[in-house]
């Protein structure tokens, strides 16, 4: 397993600990990656709206080992699962995805008819690639059934609402296949294998840009097989290592641009030998997974915090929790700027799908209080704050709903202008619910804003959060407050000299307790 301390910062703050003669408990845990490289990765967002499409790229580092990734798309609304699928990784071999809309046809290509109302019908994403490296299942070719993907050559595989629209699952929110538009990817180690050693591995390496034999390696995965036990693959696989590095890029054709988005890395995640090597059917691993469930992190007050907890994905969210997001944004002037913020809770639905637990406030279908205040560039502040989110809400308190939330800045009477979703009041099809537009006042165009979690269990210092247990003495409790969160802020600018639009985002940063 690789070493946990990897960044100076870190492994200083655990030796200046030592030096002062406080017990550090150094058995690995998870933790944030300092350095880029992890078990894995949280991409905050991915879309196939208004124009957009996702790039999203997998390296193995390892000049070794073969791993194992598992690949799963979120949807925005509940987090349940658009589509996964394995991916096995040669040393050293990058894997690249794109995540576009795709036209209703169906296998031939043909238009799909009008639903029975009349409407036309609805195109959905898909994943689809020309890399060769072998996934299990094997994506579908463009020239088997058109519906996969999008042109010859590509192989890929549509987007589905199966896992809440009642084929497989339900839950209270939309059926339709909206709600795939846009969301959040994990990406996550599920083990590592040395070729030389391991024949399933072996079936997965390059030679000449060519994997050895991916029909083979994905009959190991075949019904019979998983039916009687698939510890022979098992066996030949031991746990993650901090090797995995991803990339995630939203790309628009038509306006020509081109923005990176912030990927969280989580290293050390597991560290147990064939643990998550489930079969590509499985709902596991996830991120519940983390073994054991600690975490290693400076806290708020720059120590080190070593803590244990209940469930891994208690753990996951100890990391991620943040008490109040702060970023810049800026709109209008004479680039016509847009600016939105993506506010992603990669684990709320393990506490909100079908039960309300802490942090979280509300079971699905219901929100989180926000409240927001703000400031121009030249240090002013509006008289107010809190001004409530457009469209209006039944209460006069800003929420927030989804797993995914859009925040669009550029408001207009009963109009958002969203640089990520479009003109709200205007889209066709009819737009996702996860949109919410800032009002300001007038004369704050540009500045920032710290928008912070206020409902009950984010904040209750008594019985709210996320308890951990100090895993030094084993008695300490401490309780992590907030909600967990990732994003980032996306600004778009039109030249209208030029014609030419182009983009930047800004990480957000967080305050945290601890």
């Amino acid at each position: 397993m690789a070493n946990f301390f990897k960044k100076a910062k870190l492994a200083g703050a655990v030796a200046a600990a030592m030096a002062a003669g406080l017990a550090v408990q150094t058995a690995e845990a998870v933790n944030l990656s300092p350095d880029g490289l992890g078990e894995v990765a949280l991409v905050p967002y991915y879309s196939a709206r208004n124009g957009y499409d996702t790039y999203i790229s997998i390296v193995n580092t390892d000049p070794v080992n073969v791993i194992a990734v598992k690949i799963r798309f979120r949807e925005h609304d509940n987090s349940r699962d658009a589509r996964d699928f394995l991916i096995y990784l040669s040393p050293n071999d990058v894997w690249t995805g794109t995540i576009t809309m795709h036209a209703a046809v169906d296998a031939t290509g043909a238009p799909l008819p009008p639903d029975a109302a009349g409407n036309p019908a609805l195109g959905w994403p898909v994943i689809q690639t020309n890399d060769n490296s072998c996934t299990v299942p094997s994506l579908i070719p463009f020239e088997a059934d058109a519906s996969q993907a999008t042109r010859a050559g590509m192989r890929g595989v549509a987007f589905t609402s199966a896992d809440y629209d009642g084929t497989t699952r339900t839950d209270v929110g939309s059926s339709s296949i909206v709600r795939t538009y846009d969301g959040y990817v994990e990406i996550i180690e599920m083990g590592t294998a040395n070729p030389a050693v391991s024949p399933i591995a072996a079936l997965a390496v390059h030679s000449n840009g060519v994997p050895a034999s991916c029909p083979t390696l994905e009959a190991q995965y075949n019904e019979a097989v998983i039916t009687s036990g698939f510890q022979h693959i098992q066996a030949q696989f031991r746990e993650p290592l901090n090797v995995m590095k991803v990339a995630a890029n939203l790309i628009n054709a038509g306006s020509g641009l081109v923005v990176p988005m912030p990927v969280t890395m989580l290293a050390n995640f597991n560290n147990n030998n064939s643990l998550m090597l489930n079969p590509p059917r499985d709902t596991r691993p996830d991120l519940g997974d983390v073994f054991p469930p600690e975490i290693i992190k400076i806290n708020s007050a720059g120590g080190v915090q070593t803590d244990e907890f209940e469930t891994g994905y208690d753990s996951v969210s100890a990391l991620l929790m943040a008490t109040s997001v702060i970023n810049e944004y800026a709109i209008g002037g004479a680039a016509r700027a847009l600016n939105d913020w993506v506010l992603t809770f990669p684990t709320k639905h393990f506490y909100a799908d079908g039960r309300a637990l802490s942090p979280f406030s509300n079971s699905y279908g219901a929100c989180e209080t926000v409240e927001y205040d703000y400031a121009n560039r030249e240090e002013n502040s509006p008289v107010g704050f809190n001004v409530p989110f457009s469209p209006p809400l039944p209460t006069p308190v800003p929420q927030i709903c989804k797993e995914v939330n859009i925040l669009s800045f550029a408001v207009d009477g009963n109009n958002i202008y969203s640089a990520l979703a479009g003109n709200i009041s205007n889209a066709s099809p009819p737009p996702a619910n996860n949109v919410y537009g800032i009002q300001l006042e007038d004369g704050f165009t540009s500045g920032w804003l710290n928008l912070t979690f206020t409902g009950n269990a984010a904040t209750d210092a008594e019985n709210g959060g996320i308890v951990g247990t100090d895993t030094n003495d084993g008695i300490t409790e401490t309780r992590y407050l907030g909600l967990p969160v990732i994003g980032f802020g996306i600004k778009t600018y039109s030249n209208t000299t030029t014609g030419i639009q182009y983009g930047i985002t800004q990480e957000h940063a967080y305050t945290r307790n601890p």
